[in-house]
């Protein structure tokens, strides 16, 4: 081990650490572990020791930050922003041991039988990003943030003269492909035309046939309608805007019994299935609501060692809103 300088330092509320000077050595020396020293320690009068181990830990007294980011002070250890759960707990604790379940956003803590608490999410049974199916500029937006509506109704409108006139002259083509068909049939019956002719002016009669569907169906894209009965959640452009195809224009919901997403431990899924009764306790209205499984995630996530289950509510709750969210209890499983 190579012995380096010491820094000066003033004393510390937690014995072998030094407020900003035993920082600051431990941040100095970070850089340290991209370059695979055998070892590194840097004395302290004051009683701590700063030193670079192999593998690139650090540790100064008894603060430690480990090759990964992971930082330990007078036995509280706090993981990096960004380490997966499954790499170690957000956040230990004395009394909570290496071998603790993982902490996860989706789960509260641990319940006084070690069990770890999951939460749960409030969401809406239908919703949609509509987007725009052809480019142009918008000329009407019919309903506001909030609004209900129904199904088939206008949500956008698109200002499209072009579109429309297209349509118009496909129309005409049509037309004018109905009468000389209509002339090569009556001429064939007196011998005066081909039958050959009559098949050039059937085939472009379904020509002219297929052009009009086809404008009719760009002119129907000026129109964004309602897939379902619902409510707008946020309107992403304004009227007199141009925009791209493809370019998000209203999010929607749609109305009637919401749902819950819940992401529970893997040790658990032996005890859910469809149709076992679970509860809600919203933190925003301070209540619970029944509901039942009605589906769970095929497959396991590998990190968290997780599994996301859906469940709906029993009935419509009106104050009751997309985006609350809440503990979940699950209620014992269903007898077979």
């Amino acid at each position: 081990m190579i012995r380096g300088a010491s820094f000066p330092a003033s004393g510390s509320a937690v014995p072998g650490l030094i407020p900003g000077r035993s920082f600051g050595v431990v941040l100095g020396l970070s850089f340290l572990m991209a370059f695979n020293f055998p070892g590194l320690a840097v004395g302290d009068p004051q009683g701590g020791k700063a030193s670079v181990m192999p593998g690139g830990a650090i540790s100064v007294g008894k603060a430690s930050v480990t090759p990964g980011g992971a930082m330990s002070v007078g036995g509280v250890s706090v993981m990096p922003a960004g380490v997966p759960p499954a790499l170690g707990p957000l956040v230990t604790a004395p009394g909570l041991s290496p071998s603790s379940p993982p902490m996860s956003p989706n789960l509260t803590g641990l319940s006084p039988g070690g069990e770890a608490i999951p939460r749960g999410l409030v969401t809406p049974a239908q919703e949609a990003l509509l987007s725009s199916r052809i480019a142009g500029q918008i000329q009407k937006i019919h309903f506001r943030e909030g609004d209900h509506f129904k199904s088939g109704e206008p949500l956008v409108r698109f200002h499209c003269p072009v579109e429309k006139a297209a349509l118009n002259k496909a129309r005409a083509a049509l037309r004018a492909a109905d009468k000389k068909l209509a002339i090569n049939r009556e001429l064939i019956g007196v011998r005066s035309a081909s039958r050959l002719e009559v098949e050039m002016a059937e085939a472009d009669r379904l020509q002219a046939e297929a052009e009009v569907a086809m404008q009719s169906a760009t002119v129907d894209m000026c129109t964004i309608l309602a897939p379902f009965d619902g409510w707008v959640a946020a309107l992403r452009v304004h009227p007199y805007e141009s925009v791209a195809q493809g370019t998000p224009l209203v999010e929607i919901i749609g109305e009637g019994v919401l749902e819950v997403e819940v992401i529970i431990p893997s040790e658990r899924i032996h005890d859910v299935r469809v149709g076992t009764p679970l509860s809600l306790k919203v933190q925003e209205t301070g209540k619970s609501y029944p509901a039942r499984v009605v589906r769970m995630e095929g497959r396991i996530d590998p990190v968290s060692q997780t599994v996301r289950l859906t469940g709906r509510f029993t009935e419509v709750h009106p104050d009751l809103l997309p985006g609350m969210s809440g503990v979940a209890e699950l209620d014992r499983p269903l007898p077979p």
